[in-house]
Order: structure tokens, then C-alpha cells, then sequence
């Protein structure tokens, strides 16, 4: 998957990533394999032009995936063994293990890659990637995080089309309680193993001293990915809210919010590991040198990710 289908090369294990990740969708996979123009050397606006380029594609793959959830995801797949296959190539991949984010003081912390087998899976994909570069190819560490950054907006993405629905007495249109779509374990495992293990793999490749720029242009992509994810889980807990005609608002002791986070603290906890991922997530990447003001403030995302992105920046200078 990391060349065209019809390639003769050898079949890599990041090929085996792509496929079991984005589970045998064949055009979210030609989008994210794609290998896209490139540069011996690139100048700052060449750059500036490549990373917009990942940020649509990143766009697109996480579209395509979406759809590809709501369309074939339960006639294709949903069986327990490939969800454990899944995780466990995720796992393997650095997902797993605490994401704390580092401190100020040490912004290359070990904490950022979990546990040591988790940073030591991540060193070795970065360095087999970097030991195989060759001008004119896109380093082969980069399919992979692509396809990690449409598996986790995808599903969010998912989530939101499908539970922002048009009300109608306050209900999702022709749902009730019991109806409500509901959310398998495993997904939501796979989505916090998979926004982890690519921040982890962007974030790293910008510490090492044989870093790749090709990687280093996707740090927005995992920002974008995380909150489409959150955005998701926060469409769930709402729909769930209103299946059931609780008042969010009442969750919240103080008055000064809606209540949404506190009614997923109480009554939807299974999201919040989720949840913590996509902050920590995006932690790293603006922690990561340059990023803050290349990637947070001149950027122009749209408001609600801005100021999500702005407040995570506020709490780690608190």
C-alpha cells in the first residue's frame, strides 16, 4: 500500500499497518499512499504550499473513511478479530501506554511516547523509514501516519454526521433511546490508539536528528484529526442526552457551562480516555518546536477548533 496497488515492490509491513488500520477501504488507502510531488530540498513557501496540500488531503481521507463507516463498515468488517488484530498493530505501533504531556521545562519528555517498548516501536519505524528515504519517494513512515490521522477523524467525523441529526421534539428524527446507534468498544479503542500513535510518530520524527520534513508537514494533520474525533464523541454524548431527556445543563454545578464535559465525566466515562487522548494529543504537537506559532496562530482554522487549540495552549502556560 505504500506504492500503487499494481506495484511490484515488496510488500511492507507498512503496508499491513494501512490495510488492517483503514480496514481494506481501498480509496481512503489510494488517497493516503498517494505519493505527492516532491522537492530534494524544500524552501520555506514551498513548504508552507506541500502542508497545505497534506491538510486537503488529510481532509479528503477522513471524508472518504466517514463515508466508507456509514456505507460498508458493518457488511465489511465488525467481527471481534480483526478489532483485536487492529488494536494490537496499533499498540505495537506506540499507541498505547500514558500520554501525558511534557513540561515546559523538557518539551522532548519520554512521557510524550509512553512506556519504553512504546517509544522503542517508534524509533524503529522512524529509523527504518529514514535508512530507506531516497529523493524523489516519500519516506515510508508517512502513509502510515496518514492512514492513523483518517482512521481517527473518520470515525469522529462519522459520529458527528451521524448523530447531528435534525431534531424533532427534541428527539434525533424517528430514534428513540433504544434505537440510538451505538458505539462498539473497539472502535472507540482504536480511535485513541490510533491519534496517539500518529502524534507520536510526527512528534518524535521532529526530535530526532535524522528528522524528515515530509513527516514533519503532517503536525497539522494530527491536530486536525484530534478534534474531528472530539467533535465526534461530543455529537455522541449529546444524542445520548437528549435520547434519554437529560438536561446537560444540570451537570454542571457552577452555571458556567453547558455541561456537555461534565455529563461524559458522569454518564459516558467510556469517552473520556478518548477524549484525553485528543487534548494530549494535540499538546504534543504544539509543544513541538515552531508549531505554537506556525501551525496554532498563523493558521486560520475555523473558530471552535481555534479556540480549542488556543485553550490547550493557555492550560500548559498555567
Amino acid at each position: 500500500a505504500t506504492s500503487t496497488p499494481n506495484s511490484k515492490k515488496k510488500f511492507l509491513t507498512e503496508d499491513l499497518f494501512i490495510q488492517s488500520i483503514l480496514m481494506g477501504d481501498g480509496n481512503t488507502v489510494s488517497q493516503v499512499i498517494a505519493n505527492p510531488d516532491t522537492e530534494t530540498q524544500l524552501s520555506m513557501a514551498r513548504f508552507k504550499s506541500h502542508q497545505d496540500d497534506e491538510i486537503s488531503r488529510n481532509d479528503k481521507a477522513v471524508a472518504s473513511f466517514a463515508k466508507w463507516i456509514q456505507s460498508s463498515s458493518t457488511t465489511a468488517s465488525g467481527r471481534l478479530s480483526d478489532d483485536i488484530l487492529r488494536m494490537s498493530l496499533l499498540e505495537s505501533l506506540g499507541g498505547g501506554g500514558s500520554c501525558s504531556p511534557a513540561s515546559s521545562q523538557s518539551k522532548t519528555s519520554s512521557l510524550h511516547f509512553g512506556q519504553i517498548r512504546h517509544s522503542s516501536a517508534l524509533r524503529k519505524r522512524l529509523e527504518l523509514s529514514a535508512a530507506t528515504a531516497s529523493p524523489g519517494r516519500q519516506p515510508i513512515a508517512a502513509p502510515v501516519i496518514r492512514a492513523l490521522c483518517a482512521f481517527a477523524g473518520g470515525v469522529g467525523e462519522s459520529m458527528s454526521e451521524i448523530y447531528q441529526q435534525e431534531l424533532k421534539d427534541g428527539k434525533p428524527a424517528g430514534k428513540s433511546s433504544a434505537e440510538l446507534w451505538k458505539l462498539p468498544p473497539g472502535s472507540l479503542a482504536a480511535a485513541e490508539l490510533s491519534i496517539v500513535s500518529a502524534a507520536r510518530l510526527v512528534v518524535m520524527n521532529s526530535a530526532i536528528d535524522k528528522r524528515h520534513e515530509r513527516i514533519c508537514l503532517l503536525l497539522p494533520c494530527i491536530l486536525q484529526s484530534a478534534y474531528k474525533l472530539r467533535c465526534g464523541l461530543s455529537a455522541y454524548a449529546k444524542a445520548n442526552a437528549i435520547a434519554y431527556d437529560v438536561k446537560m445543563a444540570s451537570f454542571d454545578k457552577t452555571g458556567r457551562t453547558d455541561g456537555l464535559m461534565q455529563f461524559i465525566e458522569q454518564k459516558c466515562s467510556d469517552l473520556c480516555p478518548v477524549l484525553s487522548a485528543c487534548n494530549n494529543s494535540a499538546r504534543m504537537v504544539i509543544q513541538t518546536d515552531r508549531a505554537l506559532e506556525e501551525v496554532v496562530l498563523r493558521r486560520k482554522w475555523k473558530a471552535d477548533m481555534q479556540q480549542w487549540l488556543l485553550g490547550l495552549n493557555c492550560e500548559e502556560e498555567s
